[in-house]
């Protein structure tokens, strides 16, 4: 699986927020955008921001020795859908 890298960040721009990933250029290209009618708008752009930091830390995870089997498998299955 392959997805833009993190990290990502939440901008709010006339109000909408854009999930946007950090470049060093500075440009803007969003990714996704969350609309203000939305409920839970800023918690569901900052939940989305913060996937690659997640997949991250559940690779991590899956990654231990000492992680059960079927904890491991459930992520797989996780990262997978």
């Amino acid at each position: 699986m392959t997805h833009t890298p993190g990290p990502w960040k939440v901008i709010e721009l006339d109000g909408d927020l854009y999930i946007n990933p950090k470049r060093e250029s500075g440009e803007y290209w969003p990714i996704a955008r969350i609309l203000p009618s939305n409920r839970g708008q800023e918690g569901n752009a900052r939940l989305i921001a913060s996937a690659p930091e997640m997949l991250e830390l559940l690779r991590c995870v899956e990654s231990l020795p000492s992680t059960p089997d079927q904890v491991k498998k459930a992520i797989r299955e996780l990262v997978e859908k």
